[in-house]
């Protein structure tokens, strides 16, 4: 199958092209930079440039994907320091993928969306039909998005699938990759030796490579019922309770404060995904906040300062000089 990912750079994308380069597919990357820095994990072909770029189009015509999967809300290339600003890019953007997608594909395209859509108390799990209530710019941004790419299934006929993602969480590699809230309470703990909570917050988590399998098996299946669905793990817990597993994690005296706001129950419901699906397993979350804890503790200049820790002299030299000794000797 011909692929076409769509995002900046980060832990999420990699995991993906490493799961479907595992599954024998085609991978064409469209980073949505044009200056070829980000790093990436290995793709049959790379495109660096813009979404505004003229050359998407020709992009499509020429990759003619069987899937087009937008990074959609964990798409790296938005900061949403200036929300106003990002969000009108954002929108722009999407339309531009979505129309060059219409006039140039005949698969799927899928859009990662995330929990933010939501904002207030839900005794019950949230299914996909509850009307979305976002609070803030960049969640009704997402909701924008959504029916967005709602209407090109609805108007085009085309196969154009939305996926909310609940609380997404993983293991950063730079403190700009700190973007869940178990990675901010490590942070919070190495700088401060403390960790902030909202009393009442509750909700479900979803791990990067466990997500990846959700994803995975919708994109393997031929045919699907809903333009929407839930990705959760479907096991709730309190932000309390994450504060308690990061401070077991990280081995150190650490006082868990509450804050002056009091929280609400958000958890999405993913019976209808799996009821299709299927419900692959999901990783032990304490197990893989030790690992968090321990790298974030081992890398922790790289964390308080959000600068790459400074190799010695001889170590530097040995990098640069690395690919002329592996010319030299033959494999």
């Amino acid at each position: 199958m011909n692929i076409l990912l769509i995002g900046g750079t980060g832990t999420f994308i990699n995991n993906l092209i490493i799961k479907l380069n595992k599954e024998g597919h085609r991978l064409y990357l469209l980073t949505g930079d044009r200056y070829k820095q980000s790093p990436y994990q290995k793709v049959f072909e790379r495109y660096d440039f813009t979404y505004d770029s003229p050359c998407l189009n020709e992009i499509f015509e020429s990759v003619n994907p069987d899937l087009t999967l937008y990074m959609g809300a964990f798409d790296t290339n938005y900061r949403w320091h200036e929300e106003e600003k990002e969000s009108v890019r954002f929108l722009t953007n999407l339309t531009n993928i979505l129309m060059c997608y219409a006039m140039n594909s005949t698969g799927r395209f899928l859009y990662l969306s995330s929990h933010e859509v939501y904002s207030g108390d839900y005794e019950n799990n949230i299914w996909e039909d509850e009307p979305c209530t976002p609070s803030g710019c960049r969640g009704m941004v997402l909701t924008q998005a959504e029916q967005l790419c709602e209407s090109y299934r609805t108007f085009q006929g085309r196969d154009v699938v939305s996926l909310r993602i609940d609380h997404l969480y993983g293991i950063p590699n730079s403190r700009k990759e700190i973007n869940n809230i178990c990675a901010k309470m490590c942070l919070e703990v190495l700088e401060d030796n403390q960790i902030t909570i909202t009393e009442g917050n509750s909700f479900s988590m979803m791990y990067e490579t466990d997500a990846v399998e959700f994803i995975f098996r919708l994109i393997n299946q031929k045919e699907h019922q809903y333009g929407v669905y839930n990705i959760s793990s479907g096991i709730e817990i309190s932000e309390y309770d994450v504060a308690e597993m990061v401070r077991e994690a990280m081995k150190e005296d650490v006082e868990i404060v509450s804050g002056k706001d009091y929280g609400a129950r958000r958890v999405l419901d993913g019976q209808l995904y799996e009821s299709e699906f299927g419900n692959p397993y999901c990783c032990d979350m304490f197990a893989i906040i030790q690992k968090m804890a321990e790298h974030m503790k081992k890398n922790r200049y790289i964390f308080l300062t959000g600068e790459a820790e400074k190799l010695p002299f001889w170590k530097r030299v040995a990098e640069k000089s690395s690919w002329f000794v592996k010319a030299l000797i033959p494999f």
